[in-house]
């Protein structure tokens, strides 16, 4: 027979293994083999703590050996929805966060060209309007202090931003502090949005133009500079940073034929007052390493996707120390996108899983040499860009003739020399 404190055990554990079960579902990056994994597991024992102590506080059933006041089954409880990520729109500071889509802003008049023509008046129904655009930066300490430059703000005659095409495109005004753009009529429903290296503005998707003068608030975010981020990377525990060898600022791993390895990439947004909407990293492979790509639970947040000219034929160094011609390589980098974007706002982070394999020949290392054995991998940026078919675009590449970099402009050539990226030496 089971003594009181054996029961009380196991009750705690099988609410443990629920609460466990449920962050997995809904907080998917926990549940790799990581420092995410530890940080999803306290998450866990803490909810499972406050629930039972709430249950005792309410006199429901008391399984816990201590004293507990409401006070500290609160806490408990609170402490760890908010490890684990749990409580809508908030996170701790450094917290791994999980892909968030840019949020569009729907006119609360109406969203569609009928609802829109109810809403006004015959008399100036189908009237020239002006629209004027304010664009505050949310990145700063104090988003709504005055209105800011936020790039070029494009404008079309559609419901929803990413459905305008060239014959709907109204017009597009570079001016977002109180600047002025016409080409809309009264009873029209227009979307705005746009951006460009240094912002990212949300678009605004179903404005209804219900008077000859509307103003529209863009809700903008500044792009966090390169040298305020930070890049780092891990063995397979998710939580041991990989060494470095002579070159001091390349990681280093040891990896024999035919085999298969797993590491992590960690980007953070190390700064203040600044945005990186991360929306895709590139890895590139060199001597007997055959592929790199994102893998374990990481894989089904990212999409494998062509790649534009900005990443192909990339002359990448292969030493720091002693850089020369003799330390340069092509390659073309693989693109994986992730299906949801992911906003990492000032002091946030993400990590992923990536996966290494060797071919059939042991790799040599050979740094600062054109047969150099590793992998080189970039965090990528996304922005709002108008291609040249007239769309518009939410990607980390311009969709232009070119193919080039939009957003920040990170260190394609030198990876490890850039916040974002890393370069890692096997041998």
């Amino acid at each position: 027979m089971k003594s009181k404190g054996q029961t009380n055990l196991l009750i705690f554990g099988v609410l443990l293994l629920v609460t466990w079960l449920v962050l997995r579902a809904v907080f998917p990056v926990v549940s790799s083999v990581s420092a995410a994994g530890t940080v999803g597991i306290l998450a866990a024992a803490l909810i499972a703590a406050g629930v039972l102590s709430v249950l005792k506080v309410v006199k429901i059933i008391n399984v816990v050996p201590f004293p507990v006041t409401s006070v500290m089954a609160i806490a408990l409880l609170g402490g760890g929805l908010l490890l684990g990520g749990l409580i809508p729109g908030i996170s701790l500071p450094g917290a791994t966060i999980t892909p968030s889509a840019p949020v569009a802003t729907v006119s609360p008049v109406g969203t569609t060209a009928t609802s829109c023509l109810a809403s006004v008046s015959d008399e100036i129904k189908g009237t020239s309007a002006t629209l004027t655009l304010n664009g505050y930066n949310l990145a700063v300490d104090s988003p709504y202090a005055s209105a800011a430059d936020s790039g070029t703000a494009y404008i079309f005659k559609s419901d929803k931003l990413t459905d305008g095409t060239a014959a709907t495109f109204v017009s597009s005004g570079s001016d977002t502090t109180a600047g002025s753009v016409t080409g809309v009529k009264v009873g029209e429903v227009v979307s705005v949005g746009g951006g460009n290296a240094s912002f990212v503005i949300e678009p605004v998707d179903g404005l209804c133009i219900n008077g000859q003068q509307v103003a529209v608030v863009l809700k903008s975010h500044g792009v966090q500079a390169i040298s305020s981020m930070d890049s780092t990377n891990y063995d397979s525990t998710g939580s041991t940073e990989l060494g470095t060898g002579t070159e001091s600022i390349m990681y280093t791993a040891a990896m024999g034929a035919s085999e298969e390895s797993v590491y992590f990439h960690r980007i953070k947004n190390n700064g203040a007052n600044g945005d990186f909407w991360l929306g895709a990293v590139g890895l590139a492979t060199f001597t007997n390493i055959s592929d790199a790509f994102p893998g374990g639970a990481s894989a089904g947040l990212f999409v494998k996707v062509g790649t534009p000219l900005f990443l192909k034929d990339a002359i990448i160094n292969t030493s720091y120390t002693s850089p020369g011609t003799a330390g340069t390589m092509t390659r073309s980098y693989t693109p994986y996108k992730l299906n949801s974007p992911v906003l990492l706002t000032e002091f946030q982070e993400f990590k992923y899983q990536y996966n290494v394999k060797s071919t059939t020949a042991d790799p040599v290392g050979a740094v600062n040499t054109t047969a150099w054995s590793g992998v080189a991998g970039i965090g990528l940026d996304m922005c709002w860009v108008r291609g040249t078919d007239g769309k518009m675009y939410f990607d980390f590449w311009d969709h232009t003739a070119t193919e080039g970099n939009c957003g920040a402009t990170e260190g394609i050539r030198y990876p490890n020399d850039d916040n974002t990226g890393f370069q890692q030496t096997i041998s």
